[in-house]
């Protein structure tokens, strides 16, 4: 008799998991995926070509999402893709280690600014862009060690 229970309980046990995890079939309705589609306009991209023997050099910090405002008003966000280049004596792995700690400088130094980063055509401003880069990675890369800033996606969304 026990025995009998024994078996009985174990292959429910191996079978149950299986029965509780639900059906397959996909649902209908609403979920709580959403897809985001960026406007890329054409004229807002910024054609930049790559110089394979400065990308050991370089630090590739890929899309990141600022703000620009306006006074206290929040405009519209960007996203731009940025590249740091380094000069020759430096080295670039240890920089690219510590990549999403200036990820994350660079988006809390720009939220606590209080300027727009887009100008009256509606193209980035990129000196403006630029001095907030140098500022926000300080902690990590002196300035002295950067030889220049380049931005090789862009785009707006109001």
């Amino acid at each position: 008799m026990y025995r009998a229970l024994l078996i009985a309980s174990l292959s429910f046990g191996l079978v149950l998991p299986a029965t509780a995890s639900g059906g397959g079939g996909k649902k209908k309705g609403a979920s709580n995926h959403y897809e985001a589609k960026w406007d890329l306009n054409e004229k807002s991209e910024i054609d930049v070509k790559i110089d394979t023997k400065r990308s050991e050099q370089a630090v590739d910090l890929p899309m990141l999402t600022l703000p620009t405002s306006i006074g206290p008003s929040l405009v519209s966000y960007i996203f731009v893709a940025i590249r740091i280049n380094l000069n020759d004596d430096q080295d670039a792995w240890p920089v690219r280690a510590k990549s999403h700690f200036i990820n994350d400088a660079i988006i809390r130094f720009s939220h606590k600014q209080s300027s727009t980063l887009i100008t009256e055509d509606g193209e980035l401003d990129q000196e403006k862009l630029t001095d907030l880069v140098l500022a926000s990675v300080e902690p990590w890369v002196s300035s002295d060690a950067v030889e220049s800033v380049e931005y090789t996606k862009f785009a707006l969304q109001q």
